[in-house]
């Protein structure tokens, strides 16, 4: 009797380091990846800058900012990002990535994209 609860409580032992061992990892052995943020986007396309949401979902920037006004001394680009960058911000979103400069042709993106931390 003795020897069976020794052989019962040794598996129970391997059983429980393989289980810690292989924790995070499929059974083909490749680690498995736990999405950590999600991601948000804007296109610059004037009065019509909109945002494509994680859900998929687009929203244009005047739905989310009703009577936004633009003065004419104030560039109409930096204007509308500056006010969807906000729109991001107060949703929990952080900007990571705004290209600038010269990219294919001299052309200047008009995307901006933004991330957040997912609640688990």
């Amino acid at each position: 009797m003795k020897n069976i609860m020794t052989i019962v409580l040794v598996c129970g032992i391997f059983t429980a380091l393989f289980s810690i061992h292989t924790k995070g990892q499929s059974s083909t052995g490749a680690k498995l990846v736990v999405q950590k943020y999600e991601y948000a986007s804007v296109r610059f396309m004037g009065k019509n800058t909109s945002f494509v949401w994680p859900d998929g979902t687009v929203e244009k920037l005047v739905v989310l900012r009703p009577g936004l006004k633009r003065t004419n001394d104030i560039d109409e680009r930096i204007f509308y990002l500056t006010v969807a960058m906000n729109a991001a911000a107060e949703k929990g979103f952080e900007l990571i990535a705004m290209p600038g400069g010269s990219n294919i042709g001299g052309a200047v993106s008009d995307d901006v994209v933004f991330r957040r931390e997912l609640i688990r």
